[in-house]
């Protein structure tokens, strides 16, 4: 890892909700709404304090001219500026279109994604009917069935989120 790319630990843009794109007015403005929303005074987190110095960072860093633009060549050295698959944000956007499974790369991940889902729906069943089977044919102790309870849970959630895509 380089020395740049050490002293770099947070993208002060990320850190106040903004592109690289963005004007001092918009810094600004991202700046005051999260201040608001991490001020110590004002959110009771234990992690507050140290959001809101990250925050006044971000801020500091990107209101000055001079200091963006050396942190914007620091970002260009430590990652690529053009990412491979785009920002998280227009992945998650796709990713929840159903129209936009037209390429083979989306459509493996829609499948990787149901078959995720599947395999916890598989699993859970499979352990509890176990469970179930060996309490009333082996004799095992009863509360063995609160262990594969917790299982269960998956069925729903992966059963709606399969359903959702």
């Amino acid at each position: 890892m380089s020395e740049m790319s050490r002293a770099l630990t947070h993208d002060h843009y990320k850190v106040l909700g903004v592109g690289r794109e963005a004007t001092p007015a918009q810094i600004r403005a991202a700046f005051l709404r999260r201040a608001k929303q991490w001020h110590p005074d004002r959110n009771p987190s234990p992690r507050a304090t140290e959001a809101f110095q990250l925050l006044n960072r971000a801020y500091a860093t990107l209101r000055d001219p001079d200091a963006r633009s050396r942190f914007d060549r620091q970002l260009d050295l430590c990652r690529p500026s053009r990412p491979m698959y785009g920002h998280p944000r227009d992945i998650a956007a796709r990713m929840r279109s159903r129209a936009s499974f037209g390429t083979r790369e989306e459509g493996h991940r829609h499948w990787a994604y149901v078959g995720l889902h599947l395999t916890g729906i598989l699993f859970s069943t499979v352990l509890f009917t176990g469970t179930v089977t060996g309490i009333a044919l082996n004799g095992w102790p009863a509360y063995l069935l609160v262990f594969s309870l917790p299982g269960l849970t998956v069925v729903p959630e992966s059963w709606n989120a399969i359903r959702s895509k």
